[in-house]
């Protein structure tokens, strides 16, 4: 289980943690890779070491924007479980909580070439939050956007065989660019996976970022990555530098 954090997820973290280290599933590890711009809040997440099922690592990387931090991290999260030889990867963000079915539902359907996601839903009664999570679900369960999601997950071969990796220069949509490298590059079948309960939504992201502006953002994603059919990260300045040239 890769999770990028920084230290901007402290809103979050604890009730993270708890939740995702008591999950009774027999077989798995959670890879912590900070990409804050200082090491202050790593050292604080290395006494989380003292669990076995607990590594952190520190990502140096010099990008600037958040999406490209994240991409950064993710990636270092694939080199790991490439050097450990793990069976699944399990991408989550640490406002996410996962249920114990989806683990299991995971190890059943991430064969060779299958790469996916799941339902999310809303721990809240508030109006807005189950909107913004319906809609989410709604635009992967469609199909309309393949991968709008903070969990996602495939099988090995997708890294070791045919070498997917997360561009560190894609600007937004990370998930999804990685999900098309997945099925265009490497032949992979997208599956969606209705698990109830899925994973929840920690109830402070809409709190933290906005109504407003969540809401902004995954429509902006939206027609960015379907409607426009606009391609990302490294395709995505190819296409512009040929449109305007």
């Amino acid at each position: 289980v890769g999770v990028p954090i920084y230290v901007g997820m402290g809103y979050c973290f604890k009730e993270f943690i708890e939740a995702i280290s008591e999950i009774d599933y027999p077989n798995y590890d959670i890879l912590l890779v900070d990409n804050s711009k200082t090491q202050t809040f790593f050292n604080e997440l290395k006494n989380l070491e003292k669990t076995k099922r607990i590594k952190v690592l520190y990502d140096p990387t010099k990008e600037e924007k958040n999406y490209n931090r994240v991409c950064s991290s993710k990636q270092i999260i694939i080199n790991y479980a490439k050097e450990n030889n793990y069976d699944y990867i399990l991408f989550m963000d640490a406002d996410t909580i996962p249920s114990p079915q989806v683990f299991e539902r995971v190890a059943e359907t991430a064969r060779e070439d299958v790469i996916g996601s799941c339902t999310a839903y809303s721990p809240t009664p508030k109006l807005l939050p189950h909107l913004v999570v319906w809609f989410t679900n709604f635009v992967r369960w469609s199909g309309i956007v393949k991968g709008m999601s903070t969990l996602i997950f495939c099988h090995r071969s997708l890294v070791h065989k045919k070498n997917i990796w997360f561009d560190e220069t894609c600007n937004l949509g990370e998930i999804y660019d990685f999900i098309r490298r997945a099925r265009i590059y490497g032949g992979a079948k997208f599956v969606y996976l209705r698990v109830n309960p899925g994973y929840e939504i920690a109830s402070d992201r809409f709190e933290h970022w906005g109504y407003i502006k969540g809401s902004v953002f995954w429509i902006h994603w939206t027609v960015k990555c379907y409607f426009l059919g606009l391609p990302t990260g490294d395709l995505e300045r190819l296409y512009w530098e040929r449109k305007y040239q």
